[in-house]
């Protein structure tokens, strides 16, 4: 089981109307209505609407899914060059109640050029590592499938079935890219903090959101809750070079 910032650069670009990089970009889900998926809002490919959340690879009641894909995108591609970004999303990942020693592939944030995205055998393969440390690690990938940094979880199981909270913070001043989870109601605990330039790596326009495999092995992935923010660097900043305080 693993969760991963995957940042993915694909050949096709992102061709809708773009929400610019010059002005501070905010949207938030509490839950997620019923029509999110057909009302271009969400951009949801295998992934449905499920008791006010995301099922993203959903299986027939009352059964778990295995060899499922699925991927959730916001519906608009976003500019984010020299943006601090700060999103944080809130899961839950279940295993079969039979299968406890083991699960399916996990679920990934994403950034990525193209909506449509790799093809559903490429999510798997992006989710199965094969030289991760343990099954229950969050990890940062950069256009494969090899983490780097990688991260176990000591405190938090991701595979628990219950809500998980995960924040992701980038401020491009610093270089930095922190990643933090916790169980739900509990304080966030950094787990990852990688010195790196987005701008040199994440394209303009990108979508953001998420996909998830199960692989061989029943497993669930929803999306409970999401928010996204970013601003753009503050232009007496770029020139001064000066850091923004979180």
């Amino acid at each position: 089981m693993i969760f991963l910032l995957l940042l993915s650069v694909f050949l096709r670009g992102a061709s809708s109307s773009i929400l610019s990089e010059d002005t501070p970009i905010s949207f938030s889900f509490p839950s997620f209505a019923k029509d999110s998926c057909d009302n271009k809002t969400l951009i949801c490919y295998g992934a449905i609407e499920s008791s006010g959340a995301l099922s993203i690879t959903p299986g027939p009641p009352p059964n778990l899914p295995i060899r499922k894909v699925g991927r959730v995108l916001y519906g608009k591609p976003l500019s984010l060059q020299r943006s601090f970004i700060d999103t944080t999303i809130t899961i839950k990942i279940s295993r079969h109640q039979n299968y406890t020693d083991r699960a399916g592939d996990g679920m990934t944030f994403i950034f990525a050029s193209d909506k449509n995205g790799p093809s559903a055998k490429g999510v798997g393969e992006y989710l199965g590592l094969q030289s991760s440390p343990d099954d229950n690690h969050i990890g940062i990938d950069i256009n494969g499938i090899e983490s780097n940094p990688v991260n176990s979880l000591l405190d938090v199981d991701l595979k628990s079935g219950r809500a998980i909270q995960v924040r992701i913070y980038y401020n491009p001043d610093f270089g930095q890219l922190s990643i933090y989870a916790a169980y739900s109601g509990e304080t966030l605990v950094k787990v990852i903090e990688k010195p790196i330039n987005l701008s040199d790596i994440i394209p303009t326009p990108v979508y953001v959101g998420f996909t998830a495999a199960t692989g061989d092995f029943l497993e669930s992935h929803e999306v409970i809750n999401w928010t996204f923010n970013s601003f753009p660097v503050p232009p007496s900043l770029k020139e001064k070079n000066l850091v923004m305080p979180i």
